[in-house]
């Protein structure tokens, strides 16, 4: 059975701001699994896009849910290669909002790595401008691995980039490292997107970022991914916090994720 869990997304002005809605399988016999396990089925020709129609559905009912308990969430979704490239995507998501009509689109976010984009540049731009004709924000996930390049944020109607967490995790004794995600954020910031860091792990690298002026943390060191049902209680115990610009400790131990 597919399930969702959900890592909180920070702003260290504002608190956190969202989620990203993360794939688990619950096989009977090995428990949760993560997607490295069951990774072909994600982008199979045929299994593709009834996956992502699911996600997309389970994603916004579970926002509906939030919504009102009145726990007011932008909530990012990861679409595969194969259907954000299929003609049918636009209607898909489409669909998926006519069904939910309590979350505005703002409130949703599409989420792409570079695969899709690499195997075809301009159908990748056409299904993010109808994200955008939908209301509907987009993110390129995992930037600045593999062949992406800068002229993608100057091309792709994308108004998030999120840093690869390679990048992220040496930053603090990688000089390098530190280099490229301070130009990336900056580079970002003149360009007007909005720069989210991932994979953010220790205190060191919350510190850095922070001075760096990179607004938008995710990964560990704000909360590991929980299950839907754990969502409200983290965010209103982040909600008696309101130290973010110099946070320096774990936020997971601080609000109890």
């Amino acid at each position: 059975m597919l399930l969702l869990h959900y890592q909180p997304v920070l702003d260290l002005e504002r608190g956190p701001v969202g989620v990203e809605a993360l794939i688990r399988l619950h096989h009977p016999k090995r428990g949760v699994l993560l997607p490295a396990a069951f990774s072909r089925s994600l982008d199979h020709p045929t299994l593709g896009k009834r996956i992502g129609r699911l996600v997309l559905d389970m994603a916004m009912t579970q926002a509906e849910l939030w919504q009102r308990q009145g726990l007011d969430l932008r909530i990012s979704v990861n679409i595969g290669p194969r259907h954000l490239l299929e003609t049918g995507f636009p209607g898909d998501l489409c669909e998926a909002l006519n069904a939910h009509p309590e979350i505005p689109p703002s409130r949703l976010m599409v989420e792409i790595t570079e695969t899709a984009p690499m195997l075809d540049f301009q159908r990748t731009k056409q299904a993010l401008l109808a994200c955008g004709r939908l209301g509907v924000g987009v993110a390129l996930d995992d930037f600045g691995t593999g062949n992406a390049p800068l002229t993608w944020l100057q091309k792709l109607p994308a108004e998030t980039v999120k840093i690869d967490r390679s990048f992220v995790r040496e930053m603090p004794h990688d000089p390098r490292s530190h280099a490229i995600v301070s130009g990336m954020v900056d580079t970002g910031r003149m360009a007007g997107l909005e720069m989210v860091a991932a994979g953010v792990e220790s205190p060191s690298q919350v510190s850095l970022l922070s001075q760096m002026a990179c607004a938008r943390l995710q990964g560990y060191a704000i909360a590991r991914p929980m299950p839907a049902e754990e969502v409200p209680g983290w965010f209103r115990s982040c909600a008696l916090h309101q130290q973010w610009g110099g946070v320096l400790a774990p936020l997971s131990q601080t609000c109890h994720a």
